[in-house]
């Protein structure tokens, strides 16, 4: 009760113009995006929206032996329920200080003058809204701000992207998995190639992009076009030709049945790969799984046991989740990024 009063009277105070000058201390904080911008949220993709944050203490020798940062996000533009709630933090320890998770307090322990502490705070994109606003406060005392014993105070935004049939962005904080995908993750007619991809938890935080297109190449004469999902991610995961495959990125594709020729079957589908987007052709075949010594550095390997043709209608007995009726999936397990094509 008493956390959230004293963060939303700071909140009002900073708004106010006077709260910095009036509050300033020993401690400073700076908070920054890790992406600009990220996508919404939309059923079972839940992009992540991280920040950067460091603890500086700005005393000339006296140690801060209570250094924490106070905040809570808010979401513009969006729907009266939209809320950007608190998710992983890594380098401090953080709680949420109300009940919609919105809230947060995160301690770094002592603060040494000239030893500043960095860590980073992320948190989940809302459904709807423009911009994610984290107004936050260095603080350096166990008490509720605000006080005498408080740094400098901001607000620090990330935009938020619109769903894209075509896109997703989304930051990959250290030690939390990430789902998300592109559109709404059924294939429709208007919306024909979906790619939902999987991110387990690794120990250093990256960036992700999933983008979509359509190629120029002729992929097969079973399908009515030729679609590709390029994936950006500065980073590797998983050991090579080991299991569980869990460990690896794992990419799953929809093709939807108005693009799927007549007659066509998935057991003849080829995918390609190529490490390097821009290099020229549809790049080689994805290999299967059953080769244990894969994925690995620019190979992936599909899971070939999970490859599914939906019937063209639910029946009893062999029924087909709504909207899928007619569609292929493919699963793909990748030790990094690259461009697939089918």
């Amino acid at each position: 009760m008493f956390a959230r009063q004293g963060i939303s009277v700071f909140m009002l105070a900073a708004a106010c113009g006077f709260a910095t000058s009036a509050l300033a201390g020993e401690i400073e904080g700076t908070v920054t995006p890790v992406l600009p911008s990220v996508s919404l949220s939309v059923g079972g993709s839940q992009p992540a929206a991280s920040y950067n944050v460091t603890l500086e203490n700005t005393g000339t020798s006296s140690t801060l032996n209570a250094a924490r940062l106070v905040g809570t996000t808010t979401v513009t533009g969006g729907s009266a329920d939209a809320k950007a709630v608190f998710r992983s933090a890594a380098g401090a320890t953080c709680v949420t200080t109300n009940a919609a998770g919105t809230s947060i307090d995160c301690s770094v322990g002592s603060l040494e003058f000239g030893s500043p502490k960095p860590f980073t705070v992320t948190f989940t994109s809302p459904t709807s809204g423009t911009k994610i606003s984290f107004a936050w406060q260095a603080v350096f005392d166990n008490g509720t701000p605000p006080g005498n014993s408080n740094g400098n105070a901001d607000t620090t935004d990330i935009g938020l992207d619109p769903i894209d049939t075509a896109k997703v962005v989304s930051d990959i904080p250290s030690n939390v998995a990430v789902t998300f995908f592109t559109g709404t993750g059924i294939a429709t007619p208007t919306d024909p190639w979906v790619s939902i991809l999987k991110a387990p938890s690794t120990a250093q935080a990256v960036t992700a992009t999933v983008e979509e297109g359509v190629s120029l190449s002729q992929c097969s004469a079973d399908l009515l076009d030729c679609r590709t999902t390029t994936m950006t991610i500065p980073s590797s995961f998983g050991v090579a030709g080991t299991r569980p495959f869990s460990q690896f990125l794992e990419v799953t594709l929809l093709r939807d049945a108005s693009t799927i020729a007549k007659g066509a079957k998935i057991d003849s589908a080829v995918l390609y790969y190529k490490h390097d987007p821009n290099a020229a052709g549809l790049g080689d075949p994805i290999q299967s799984c059953t080769d244990l010594t894969l994925p690995k550095a620019g190979v992936p390997c599909e899971d070939r046991t999970q490859r599914t043709a939906y019937g063209r209608k639910s029946l009893p007995k062999s029924p087909v989740p709504a909207g899928f009726e007619g569609d292929w999936k493919f699963i793909i397990y990748l030790h990094d990024n690259g461009r697939i094509t089918n």
